[in-house]
C-alpha cells in the first residue's frame, strides 16, 4: 500500500511538474514537455529548464545557462530572430 502511495504520488508530481505553456495553433494552452512539437510556440519565463531547441522570437535580456549541455559555465546571451 505504501509503496502504492508513493507511486501515485510520483506519478502525480511527474506529470505536473514538467508542464510548460504553449500557443499552438494561437491557443494558449499548459502541456506536459514530453508532448511539445515542431510548430510549438513556447513561453519561457525565469528560472525554468526549456524544454526544446528553438528560436528566441521576442525577449528581453535572455541569457541562458547551457552548463548542462556544453560545460560551458558563462551565461550565454540569447537574441531574437528580428
Amino acid at each position: 500500500m505504501q509503496k502504492t502511495r508513493k507511486r501515485l504520488n510520483f506519478r502525480h508530481l511527474f506529470l505536473n511538474f514538467l508542464k510548460i505553456i504553449i500557443i499552438r495553433d494561437g491557443i494558449e494552452k499548459p502541456v506536459h514537455t514530453s508532448k511539445v512539437v515542431c510548430g510549438d510556440i513556447v513561453k519561457i519565463e525565469e528560472g525554468m529548464n526549456i524544454p526544446c531547441d528553438g528560436i528566441v522570437l521576442k525577449a528581453t535580456e535572455v541569457k541562458c545557462d547551457e552548463s548542462a549541455m556544453t560545460g560551458e559555465t558563462d551565461m550565454i546571451k540569447k537574441n531574437t530572430i528580428a
